[in-house]
């Protein structure tokens, strides 16, 4: 997309995609909840209240995805890299597109989360969105949904042929 400048804007969630590709989960949430933190002290000082010493936030930011780890170990989520490192995402090929989705169900607030990434065959995301229904589908319809929905932002940037990857096997053959 090409911004007042002419020049071109790397959306947030594009630019988190590369560098969770690039860096891994662990380095991204690290930069994350630094991100975060720093944020939080900015706050706290604007509405005059103290802050985090600047030194401590990285220290801060391992301690909490440490315990947050820990305590969704507890309650029997696994948690970890967000990704099987032995599973690689591999490019489709040369001048093709490979469209990558996932759903997830949270039965509690009955909302469907779905998740897509559109790449080249360089790994370059050329789209991507996360959308939130209110609603509640058996896991291989929210999937379904989730493939659909994959396979119209690609036509609707212009990609009209393109590989499907998802962890719903099923729906996918």
């Amino acid at each position: 997309m090409a911004g007042p400048s002419g020049g071109n804007q790397v959306q947030m969630f594009d630019f988190m995609v590369s560098w969770f590709v690039k860096w891994g989960a662990d380095i991204v949430g690290i930069f994350c909840a630094v991100l975060w933190r720093v944020w939080y002290n900015r706050n706290q000082v604007t509405h005059g209240k103290a802050g985090l010493d600047l030194r401590e936030v990285v220290g801060w930011a391992e301690n909490f995805l440490i315990e947050y780890r820990s305590a969704n170990q507890v309650h029997g989520h696994q948690l970890g890299p967000l990704c099987n490192r032995n599973d690689v995402w591999r490019p489709p090929a040369y001048d093709s597109y490979k469209v990558n989705t996932d759903a997830a169900i949270d039965t509690v607030s009955k909302t469907v989360g779905i998740g897509i990434v559109i790449r080249n065959s360089v790994g370059e995301v050329m789209a991507s969105s996360s959308q939130r229904i209110m609603a509640t589908f058996e896991p291989h319809v929210a999937e379904a949904i989730a493939i659909f929905r994959g396979i119209s932002l690609a036509q609707d940037i212009g990609i009209l042929e393109v590989e499907v990857e998802s962890d719903a096997k099923l729906i996918v053959d």
